[in-house]
């Protein structure tokens, strides 16, 4: 899926955080070699869910592109000589969801007036499934896109669907499936 119409995409800063499992101790030259976050803007509805212009191309049961990442993996993370390891895959794919998840929280991301709830909560959000499908291999040094979608929620409970795919989105590597749950309280 492409992104919405007339969606509005910016780079975020990656986190300085020395300890994380990304951006502390894989995120360098032959391991995960890029990485880069692009949060959606575009907020689509006005306060009362109405769409800002006609042509906004988001309905109630449409998904939302939240956040998209350009990706790169070096050839130390490999299961396969030249093959992307499986596990990296699904590490990244929960990072992904879990910028979505953010996105939400925070407010950089797009949200219909239901979602606002979400909005400056301080509540954190975990992992509670990730599903991933793995479509063909991912060789090292590939330059590729993942993609997050918001496809609905329930209570405390975000749905996410998210896709690797070729930077060209000629190949789709894998997809994956991740429900986040917002936190009763503070870790």
């Amino acid at each position: 899926m492409a992104a919405s119409s007339g969606a509005a995409f910016a780079k975020l800063p990656n986190p300085d955080e020395p300890n994380h499992a990304v951006y502390g101790s894989l995120l360098r030259p032959g391991l995960l070699e890029r990485f880069e976050a692009n949060g959606n803007t575009y907020f689509a509805r006005d306060v009362q869910g109405n769409c800002k212009d006609t042509d906004c191309g988001q309905t109630d049961s449409e998904p939302i592109q939240v956040v998209y990442f350009h990706c790169r993996v070096g050839p130390r993370l490999t299961g396969h000589d030249g093959v992307v390891h499986g596990g990296v895959i699904t590490l990244l794919f929960d990072e992904a969801c879990g910028w979505a998840y953010e996105g939400i929280t925070y407010g950089w991301a797009p949200f219909p007036h239901h979602l606002s709830i979400y909005v400056s909560n301080d509540r954190p959000g975990v992992t509670a499934n990730l599903s991933v499908n793995f479509k063909r291999p991912l060789k090292t040094g590939v330059e590729c896109v993942m993609r997050v979608y918001l496809e609905r929620l329930e209570g405390r409970k975000l749905f996410f669907r998210s896709t690797l795919e070729s930077a060209a989105g000629e190949e789709v590597f894998a997809d994956a499936t991740c429900v986040y749950v917002r936190l009763r309280s503070r870790l």
